[in-house]
This record gives C-alpha cells, structure tokens and sequence, in this order.
C-alpha cells in the first residue's frame, strides 16, 4: 500500500479554512471522531492510490500511529508491565488501567468493559464522551506534558515504540 511508504517530515498543519493553523497530531487528542470520518470518507470515495494527497497521506499514516502507541504508566495491578487496556466506569465516574496479564485485566472487568489503549478505542464512547477520553489517552501516553506544540506531537507519533 502507498501509505505505508509515506514517512513524513514534519506535522501536517492546515493552511485554511476552520482548522487553520491547526496540525492533524493535535486533532488527534481534541476531535478524534473528525478524523476517522474524514479517513472512512477518502477510502470510500478514492478509487485510486495514485490520487492520494499529502493530507490523505498524513492522515492515513497518523491514524495507524495511533494503533501503535505505548502507555509509559506501569499497570495499577502489578507494577511490572505497561498499562494495554482501560475502563471506564460511569457509575464510580473513575478510569481503570490494565496490563495484558489475564488476572490484572479481570479487575477492571470487574469495574466496565475493558478496551484497548488505542485511539480507536475513543470511537466505542458516546459522542460526548470522546474528549474525555482523548484527554485520558494524553494522560497515559504523555503523563507530563500539559500543552504540546505540534512538533512535539509530531515527534511523539513518529516515535518508534519500545518492545514491550
């Protein structure tokens, strides 16, 4: 596939309309379900790679960052591993993190249904709960750093992960 041979420079930042001066890295944390719309919509509607802008490849190639991303928080259960999966329990309005361990993630079974810590995962909330949880991904994945530039962010999703 062509975006796979995409490898960007630098973040992608828009030059007009709503969104100016805004890069798609950021959008990630602050209007996630826009982007998934707009991907679902180019691969709906390109019948060609060949027509593929630098925006679709961006695009394109930051989502599937998104799927890869690793959390720098050790699991609440163990303390050993990384933190792979999170609830959220609207009844205790408290989140819940797990490692892959089968015992650490039956305690926050117990709690909500588990999820991946993916971006993807934002989508399976009710649309007013998204940027909740855009905002607890950035928690995970970036625990101290409040406001990030783009560059920064761009650096943060081009990141190649640690085994884990």
């Amino acid at each position: 596939m062509l975006s796979e041979k995409y490898i960007p420079s630098g973040p992608y930042i828009f030059k007009t309309g709503k969104r100016k001066g805004k890069s798609l890295e950021e959008l990630m944390f602050e209007n996630y379900s826009w982007l998934d719309y707009m991907l679902k919509n180019m691969n709906s509607n390109l019948k060609e790679f060949s027509k593929l802008n630098s925006f679709h490849l961006h695009l394109r190639w930051l989502m599937a960052r998104g799927e890869d991303r690793v959390s720098t928080q050790s699991c609440f259960c163990c303390l050993s591993k990384r933190v792979e999966f999170f609830a959220y329990s609207y009844r205790e309005k408290k989140y819940f993190t797990a490692c892959e361990d089968v015992i650490c993630r039956g305690k926050i079974l117990a709690k909500a249904n588990s999820r991946p810590l993916k971006f993807s995962s934002i989508l399976e909330f009710s649309y007013p709960s998204r940027l909740f949880i855009a905002k607890f991904l950035r928690e995970m994945f970036l625990p101290c750093c409040k406001k990030l530039t783009a560059d920064e962010l761009f650096k943060f999703f081009s990141a190649q992960n640690p085994p884990t």
